[in-house]
């Protein structure tokens, strides 16, 4: 039967929208919070010309070692460290003790900047001797979580404000424990951190939304078990362990604690820490000390592990490192850091092509 005049505009609007949304599926990155392409890792090094001249910058590289930049310049006997990236790979948050107009007294405090160096800016004022440390990102960036015993803190607690620095809440509020290290799982709902009692840490983790429910999951007593990091799919746990009276390496364990396995191999008096998966999940990086340079491994079995910074200038000193998160740019394949709103543009352009077949649909109904 052929098809009526009236109906023929229906018809290729739904054929518009269907097509719409093959195209806008096609374009849309991977959706994720940690998880994406593998970008530069970013790392702390001290630049002083001897080990007695501190002063520690943050530098990224890329995974293979190449395309070493310098982020932040700052000046002797100044600490810029434990750089971590924001889910959509645009911004870094970090600690540092620089003096500024504005904050003279030389405290550690958080500051975050853009991927390139640029825009830094602080976001904590604490008054000496309040320790702050440890700050990450939320994965959908509003808020940042961080350590301090910032009062009313009698130890070092888990905090968290919004990215800009405001509204700060206490999480932890032991008495009896130091609480450090804290990150949140790739789908916001819990936080894993490391709770130290009597010098030897434990991997904890507790709900995000009101640092409920803390359970001890790595349940080592005699080891000290700390800097742990989620895996990108959220499955495992990478983190330091120490064993009583021996070496440090990174270790490996489901989320939930089981399955614990040994994944770097160093040798005494070598010690391994602030292991930092790659945001595809295959590579863990991490820092090697006594002369601490940047080592990438792979991940299932701490395989391959790959100095990428021992030809560099003083690379003896790096610490820290974190993996940059990336999305695939599908003009052209370039690997582009992307914002939110460009992550949600084609759902809503998609949801407004569906709106108003819906309100054609509408009309059609009513004339008929």
């Amino acid at each position: 039967m052929p098809m009526t005049t009236h109906k023929l505009p229906l018809v290729l609007l739904l054929m518009m929208v269907i097509v719409s949304a093959g195209s806008l599926i096609q374009l849309q990155p991977a959706s994720a919070t940690f998880p994406g392409k593998n970008g530069k890792i970013a790392f702390s090094r001290n630049v002083g010309a001897t080990t007695r001249q501190i002063q520690y910058e943050i530098f990224t590289v890329n995974p293979d070692g190449s395309g070493l930049t310098q982020l932040t310049f700052t000046g002797l006997r100044v600490f810029n460290s434990e750089p971590r990236w924001s889910a959509d790979g645009m911004k870094i948050v970090f600690v540092s003790n620089r003096v500024t107009a504005a904050d003279a007294d030389g405290n550690y405090e958080i500051w975050t900047m853009n991927a390139d160096g640029s825009g830094q800016t602080q976001l904590t004022f604490t008054p000496t001797p309040v320790f702050i440390d440890g700050p990450a990102f939320s994965p959908d960036g509003s808020k940042i979580i961080f350590a301090s015993n910032q009062p009313p803190s009698t130890r070092i607690n888990i905090w968290v404000m919004n990215a800009d620095g405001s509204n700060q809440k206490r999480l932890t509020t032991s008495t009896t424990a130091d609480d450090s290290t804290p990150v949140w799982s790739p789908d916001g709902l819990k936080i894993v951190f490391s709770r130290s009692m009597t010098g030897l840490g434990q991997i904890w983790i507790m709900n995000a939304a009101d640092g409920s429910n803390p359970v001890d999951i790595s349940n080592s007593p005699g080891n000290g078990d700390f800097t742990p990091e989620w895996s990108p799919d959220g499955r495992m746990i990478a983190f330091s362990r120490n064993i009583a009276g021996g070496e440090g390496a990174i270790w490996g364990m489901n989320a939930d604690g089981s399955n614990q396995k040994k994944l770097s191999t160093p040798t005494p008096p070598e010690s391994d820490d602030y292991p930092a998966w790659s945001p595809d999940g295959t590579k863990i990086a991490f820092a090697r000390a006594i002369y601490a340079s940047i080592i990438v491994m792979n991940a299932a079995d701490g395989s391959n592990p790959v100095d990428i910074t021992e030809s560099q200038p003083n690379s003896g000193t790096d610490v820290t490192p974190n993996w940059q998160p990336m999305f695939a740019n599908p003009v052209g394949g370039v690997v582009t850091p992307v914002n939110k709103i460009e992550i949600l543009t084609p759902y809503l352009a998609l949801a407004g092509l569906i709106a108003a077949v819906s309100a054609v649909v509408a009309v059609r109904k009513r004339r008929d």
